[in-house]
């Protein structure tokens, strides 16, 4: 029941659309109840969830994008569901090593330097690779691209200025670099996964004889469906999680498990059980270390555990 704005406030009638197209007439007979109801418009509720995605965007973004603790788990998820998805396949931490490589390669001037002078056809080769991943539309995927336009309106609130490049004030100079540092090595984590199953998309792409165009076209798709898909969500999904942070991650990885399976039920079970054949038999060396059976429950669960020589490492 959404009221209508043509109120007859003195005798406490509202109207509404049925579904075959007709209005109907309701009249109350409890002012409050009237009252609250008729408060209850689209303009009140859009206040409300603009007040509640304020609130709930530093806890958002302190959550994922400013905290480095999330960057290596998020970069082994990330991992997982690529080595899942991906239509060329992705090698855990082979891919991995190679993406981060080369998204510093393009990100990092000291490390573009570096690679210029020992290998430069292959940082050629990486910067123009990653002119097409921009160009398809693929990074605003990720989780930090929806972060974006938050983050510039509060700094603009801070630095004063509304136009697009911030008069940035020099006492606000230490916060930015702040929130840079804290969303650089997140960012990074996710990009690498990302770029790298374009690299190789495109080129499984291009060798099995699509056009240079459709090529670039699957890639940015797998990119995209490499983990969840940030930028695709729904309006609903999108008001919902002004009020809930993070529904909207929880129903967009679903979604694209869900799909991924209905697309392709052989390949993706076939991976997954390989993944997990793999997580258990390195869960089960040690498993009868004394050493590793006095650690606590919780932290056997949340990492891989290894009694090697004197030590026990967690990873």
């Amino acid at each position: 029941f959404s009221p209508s704005n043509k109120v007859d406030s003195k005798n406490l009638i509202t109207s509404f659309i049925d579904d075959n197209g007709k209005r109907k007439y309701l009249q109350f007979y409890d002012e409050d109840v009237f009252n609250n109801l008729m408060g209850m418009d689209r303009k009140f509720m859009s206040k409300i969830l603009s007040i509640s995605s304020k609130l709930n965007m530093p806890l958002r973004f302190g959550a994922t994008m400013g905290n480095i603790g999330f960057a290596i788990p998020n970069m082994i998820s990330d991992t997982a569901q690529a080595a899942v998805y991906s239509t060329a396949g992705f090698i855990p931490v082979v891919d991995n090593a190679i993406g981060v490589l080369n998204i510093l390669a393009v990100e990092n001037k000291h490390v573009e330097k570096f690679l210029n002078q020992i290998a430069p056809e292959y940082t050629k080769k990486v910067n123009f690779m990653y002119e097409l991943y921009k160009q398809s539309g693929a990074p605003s995927s990720t989780r930090l691209s929806q972060y974006r336009k938050s983050t510039q309106s509060i700094m603009n609130e801070i630095y004063g200025t509304k136009s697009s490049t911030l008069g940035i004030k020099e006492s606000f100079k230490p916060l930015k670099r702040t929130l840079d540092m804290l969303s650089y090595i997140p960012d990074i984590s996710e990009q690498s996964t990302r770029f790298r199953v374009y690299q190789k998309n495109y080129n499984y792409y291009k060798r099995k004889g699509n056009s240079e165009m459709d090529s670039r076209i699957m890639a940015a798709i797998e990119s995209r469906d490499a983990t969840q898909d940030f930028g695709r969500t729904g309006n609903i999904t999108k008001e919902v999680n002004q009020a809930i942070p993070f529904s909207a991650a929880r129903i967009g990885s679903s979604y694209t498990f869900a799909e991924k399976v209905s697309d392709n039920p052989k390949k993706v079970g076939f991976r997954i059980a390989m993944l997990t054949a793999t997580a258990l038999a390195i869960s089960a060396m040690g498993y009868n270390s004394t050493k590793i059976q006095e650690l606590n429950q919780r932290k056997k669960d949340d990492n891989f555990v290894f009694d090697i020589g004197d030590n026990v490492i967690t990873i």
